[in-house]
């Protein structure tokens, strides 16, 4: 159940993309549509809202208010981790979730290409339109069609049956793209159509500067997002308990039946190196859980949730690092600032 109230304002220049109110079933949500100067990622610290956004009609009372749950980035921050890290990728960003803190900002509103982590919006609208995830679906000729013949797949075949609960875990926990495509075509009878779900969903969430081309990440040149976007994208997902529970596990077996009706067992396993134990994690920190991606354009890239030893939350996404070893060390960099 939605109830859409939305207010619009098109500026010339908006860095403040998070004009949004966001909640649960029945709450209202206002948000803004911008077209910003590609050129332009940053703003002085002297700029007034009039001026970032080329409209006098909305007060700063205003933006607080419809941004009370969501960290804002103003653009005029400055690194709060410890230490003062620096970073081998194309964008970053650290956020203290209880706050609504930034306490680190590097281009996170840049055009980048998000690999998987497109499937966080995948599973979004997935969640939020089927409603019972135990339904089965049958996998057809065109589910199995991905643009690289050497895509990471699961290996299902046509007359495959499926659950969608288990769909979702596999397009979310081992990353498969044919996962992803089936769950487009279950959710919305082909992958344009249910691409547009995706545009339409991220426009709903204030996610401005993401447009997607498909379900699963693979490279397209005008399939982008940014990092802000994709924190925009995982904050609404967080609220979503079964994608809490997904996202958070290592390994689990799934069952499906194949056109004979012969049952078969599958295990998935994470991407998460932190969560698999590949990759150790500082003492004081837990990592809840979140996405990985990776192709050759964009780069490694990971979107986590964490906690420290307070139990206190925070948003880490690195994106564009330059290959695994540096993903895994900006993340570790956080992590040690944070649980210091």
């Amino acid at each position: 159940m939605k109830h859409h109230f939305k207010t619009k304002f098109v500026s010339a220049a908006l860095i403040l993309s998070t004009a949004l109110v966001f909640g649960g079933c029945g709450s209202k949500k206002a948000y803004m549509t911008y077209d910003i100067d590609a050129t332009r990622t940053t703003f002085e610290p002297g700029d007034s809202y009039m001026e970032i956004t080329g409209n006098s009609a909305v007060s700063s009372e205003g933006i607080s208010l419809m941004t009370k749950d969501l960290t804002v980035i103003k653009g005029d921050e400055k690194s709060r981790l410890k230490g003062n890290p620096e970073f081998n990728a194309k964008a970053v960003f650290v956020a203290d979730n209880d706050n609504n803190e930034a306490l680190y900002v590097k281009h996170c509103f840049k055009r980048l290409y998000p690999a998987s982590l497109t499937k966080l919006m995948t599973a979004l609208v997935t969640y939020k339109n089927m409603e019972n995830l135990e339904e089965n679906f049958i996998v057809t000729k065109d589910c199995l069609d991905l643009p690289d013949p050497y895509a990471k797949k699961m290996g299902l075949q046509v007359g495959d049956s499926v659950k969608i609960h288990d769909l979702l875990r596999a397009a979310l926990i081992p990353s498969y793209n044919d996962a992803a495509k089936v769950l487009a075509i279950a959710v919305a009878g082909s992958e344009k159509e249910f691409v547009k779900m995706m545009n339409d969903e991220a426009k709903e969430l204030g996610a401005t500067r993401t447009h997607f081309t498909n379900c699963h990440g693979l490279h397209d040149k005008n399939h982008y997002t940014t990092l802000y976007d994709l924190y925009l994208i995982e904050h609404e997902l967080m609220k979503n308990s079964d994608f809490v529970k997904t996202v958070n596990t290592p390994s689990v077996d799934i069952k499906y039946k194949n056109t004979y009706g012969t049952e078969k067992v599958f295990t998935l396993k994470s991407t998460n190196g932190f969560l698999t134990g590949a990759t150790s994690i500082p003492e004081g920190i837990t990592v809840v859980g979140g996405k990985t991606g990776t192709t050759d354009e964009a780069g490694a890239c990971m979107l986590l949730y964490i906690k420290d030893s307070a139990g206190k939350g925070y948003y880490a996404g690195v994106l564009g690092a330059t290959d695994h070893l540096n993903l895994y060390a900006a993340l570790t960099s956080i992590f040690n600032a944070i649980g210091k």
